[in-house]
């Protein structure tokens, strides 16, 4: 984070200066960068020399440092991001996530996900955990419609290229015995409960399956109740045997060199299973448009998307980012929203200060390699379902009408920099950023991708605006739906 500027450059090499005055210590102060900063503090505390090898270190920050790429002989490739951080990880990004299921597999992707840290061929489930632990490394799985990632982060790069490589292959290699898979239906079955009851996620599912109906990407992105008995070890096993091949395979290493990251790599092992899966090239979806309906006791949830920007069209796809900042997003989008959160986009002052009945609302943009939705939602106290409807589709229509100025998009630039910084500080996010880029043959770094935000214009914002409003709309609506009317 400090090396994210030259501005905060300056400001480390000061607090270098100061602490070279105080201490000689210095090594036990710089713990992630001994390695250029160990000769120096064992061998002697000039300060010019000691300032040379920090500027040096900071190259691989996060404002210099660029992806470096390589195929391995195992046909994997391995994706490095060698910057500067407090942490090094190491992602193994499988594409295609719930895109890849079938009706008959819906939610073999979320079972994956949890047999992570379950028992497998080559430890135990508490054994696997016992030695993640010793060397303070933290394991996480997570599901997207596009990927399904393993991840792992510690503090010690070192213990991290240790384990990794045979912590990977033991999820690669799962067992899927019959009392594990037991325990892991319940937890599934908590996980549907708890997902039924939340009126966001009956609001997006929705709006997934109407806008892409009978396609992979409107599959439930949360494993429905019904689906998860359905579910047997054999599909599990047949699934992993086409999805866990090198050609759909990524590994991401952040805080690693190329090297460091090859070795893990290397040492994995792999299924030469001739996979039927075929390359994300070849994924085309199309988009249809629908209303869904889901009345309940509560208040109106309401969402109207269009036809969103594909990932591989980078350009637009940037330019959408910040026409969702123009308008407003993040869940603070309300009367007691903070700076930043968006409560001086459009839809705050179009649509929360003017309607004290509406809780809050947001620009939504979920984007996939060959498809996409834009739009907005808001959450409004009952019986108000008919004049949000309008209200939402006036505040869309308006950005199709009403260009948006010069000041707007500087505004909203910085905004949806400061969102993407912020969210890539996470490095599992960093990670996915990363892989979810070079999948598609984008080999594209943090610094890059600001760097499109950063030259994107007010004509850009508006041509992405009017492309998106040329489409279908797609609603979704949960709660309290009386009077809703037909888009």
């Amino acid at each position: 984070t400090l090396s994210s500027s030259s501005a905060a450059s300056d400001v480390y090499k000061r607090q270098v200066m100061f602490i070279l005055k105080s201490t000689r210590r210095i090594k036990r102060l710089f713990p992630y960068g001994k390695r250029a900063l160990s000769t120096s503090t064992q061998t002697s505390t000039d300060t010019a020399s000691v300032l040379q090898k920090v500027e040096k270190h900071l190259d691989r920050g996060s404002n210099k440092a660029s992806l470096e790429v390589a195929k391995l002989n195992n046909q994997l490739q391995v994706v490095s991001y060698p910057c500067v951080s407090a942490t090094s990880s190491v992602t193994l990004f499988v594409n295609g996530g719930i895109r890849l299921e079938k009706p008959s597999t819906l939610g073999v992707t979320q079972f994956l996900k949890h047999f992570a840290f379950k028992d497998n061929l080559m430890k135990y489930g508490a054994q696997l955990v016992r030695e993640l632990e010793e060397h303070g490394i933290e394991l996480t799985a997570s599901v997207t419609r596009e990927g399904l990632a393993y991840h792992l982060e510690s503090p010690n790069d070192s213990s991290l290229k240790y384990v990794a490589g045979s912590t990977l292959s033991s999820i690669i290699l799962g067992e899927y015995r019959e009392w594990v898979f037991k325990h892991v239906k319940k937890s599934l079955h908590r996980e549907a409960e708890a997902n039924s009851s939340d009126p966001l996620v009956a609001l997006f599912e929705g709006l997934h399956r109407e806008a892409f109906k009978g396609q992979p990407l409107g599959y439930p992105l949360h494993i429905p109740s019904y689906a998860i008995d359905a579910i047997t070890p054999k599909i599990i096993a047949d699934h992993t045997v086409e999805i866990y091949n090198p050609s759909n395979l990524l590994l991401v290493g952040s805080g690693l060199t190329l090297k460091e990251t090859r070795r893990i790599g290397e040492g994995l092992f792999l299924s030469q299973h001739q996979s039927t899966i075929h390359p994300i090239s070849e994924y085309h979806t199309t988009y249809s448009g629908g209303q869904f309906t889901l009345p309940g006791k509560t208040d109106t949830f309401l969402s109207i998307a269009y036809s969103g920007i594909p990932v591989k069209d980078l350009n637009r796809h940037v330019a959408s980012i910040v026409l969702q900042a123009v308008l407003g997003s993040g869940s603070n989008v309300s009367q007691e929203g903070f700076p930043g959160s968006g409560v001086s986009g459009r839809l705050a002052r179009n649509l929360v200060n003017k309607h004290n009945w509406i809780k809050r609302a947001s620009a939504i943009n979920f984007s996939y390699y060959d498809a996409g939705l834009f739009g907005v939602y808001a959450q409004a106290e009952p019986g108000n379902a008919e004049e949000l409807g309008e209200a939402l589709h006036n505040s869309l229509k308006d950005i199709g009408t009403s260009r948006v100025t010069d000041s707007e998009v500087e505004k909203a630039k910085a905004i949806a920099k400061s969102h993407f910084l912020r969210s890539i500080e996470d490095r599992e996010n960093l990670n996915e950023f990363i892989a979810r880029h070079a999948a598609i043959g984008q080999n594209i770094s943090p610094t890059q991708f600001i760097e499109a935000i950063d030259n994107v214009s007010a004509k850009d914002v508006y041509d992405v605006a009017v492309k998106i409003l040329s489409s279908a709309p797609t609603i979704s609506a949960t709660g309290d739906v009386w009077g809703l009317k037909k888009f």
